[in-house]
């Protein structure tokens, strides 16, 4: 399916695609009734006499805002400039060059980059990172499902090493030119993280059986989180380790991981606020908002 789609972008013209991918969004649309979907949830949210500060605002919004995935972040207008490096566009993200796959157009770009300021604002519900939860000089990154890699590149600096984990080919031309400034730094593992090692798939423990263990796990991978953590047992169960896990793909995810973490002796905190499920389909249910990420922590008990 990847290849598919790197044909298709390298033989249909920017216009063309545009075209389509509008087309495509607006029938979407159409079969989601946005406005009884808005009330449905604030109807519940009302109903449950929630005292959560954060639910509350959440209310406020849906009376006075059309229904956004990160009810309370402002959306990014910024004003991106899309620039051709030698075959492959990019942006300026953070003072570093961003790449993107060889025939993205400029506006899927402008619309993919807005989409990442807003889901990686400090205040967001999908930032991994906090003033109490960061990284320093000796932070070992396992980035696993880092798409364009803009995770990796915002702390690229800041850190001793980092392990770039992406099993979609789409990206791989893009993340090398992305971070070819840092090759000293930077290890890529073109495959699907999971708890099996065979053609394809690898876990992290047989992957870093023979390196140092990364003290930093960044998990977006589309709900099979839990597949990488199974296939993480001796690096999760180190000291001195930090996780970040998103919690959002699926229903379960928020209650089970804070479990498995405590249960596992680590210290463990949401991020921000909450995020607005209503595109989910057969999994949109109750209680409709989700926890974005689960920032979890295990210091050496002396």
């Amino acid at each position: 399916m990847n290849r598919i789609i790197y044909i298709y972008r390298l033989l249909t013209p920017e216009c063309i695609r545009d075209l389509i991918y509008n087309r495509r969004e607006e029938k979407r649309k159409k079969k989601i009734d946005v406005h009884n979907i808005q009330n449905e949830i604030y109807n519940y949210l009302k109903s449950i006499n929630s005292s959560d500060p954060e639910i509350l605002e959440i209310e406020k919004f849906l009376l006075n805002y059309p229904l956004n995935t990160f009810p309370l972040i402002i959306k990014s207008n910024k004003k991106i400039e899309v620039k051709n490096g030698k075959g492959m566009y990019y942006v300026d993200f953070k003072n570093k060059k961003l790449f993107f796959p060889k025939g993205t157009s400029k506006k899927t770009i402008i619309r993919y980059c807005n989409g990442i300021f807003e889901e990686q604002d400090p205040s967001s519900p999908h930032s991994y990172l906090s003033e109490e939860f960061n990284i320093n000089e000796n932070s070992i990154i396992a980035d696993i499902g880092a798409a364009e890699g803009n995770f990796s590149l915002s702390i690229i600096d800041k850190v001793k090493k980092v392990y770039i984990f992406e099993a979609d080919n789409v990206w791989t031309k893009a993340l090398k030119k992305t971070f070819e400034p840092w090759q000293d730094k930077v290890e890529f593992v073109f495959a699907k993280v999971s708890n099996k090692n065979e053609k394809g798939y690898i876990s992290l423990d047989e992957f870093f059986k023979d390196k140092p263990f990364p003290n930093f796990l960044k998990l977006d991978v589309e709900g099979s989180e839990n597949c990488v953590l199974k296939g993480a047992e001796n690096i999760i169960n180190q000291d001195n380790i930090q996780v970040a896990i998103c919690t959002y793909h699926k229903y379960e995810d928020e209650k089970n991981f804070k479990t498995f973490f405590e249960n596992k002796g680590y210290k463990t905190q949401f991020s921000n606020s909450y995020m607005i499920m209503y595109e989910n389909g057969e999994d949109f249910k109750k209680p409709y908002i989700r926890r974005g990420v689960l920032r979890a922590e295990k210091s050496k008990i002396n």
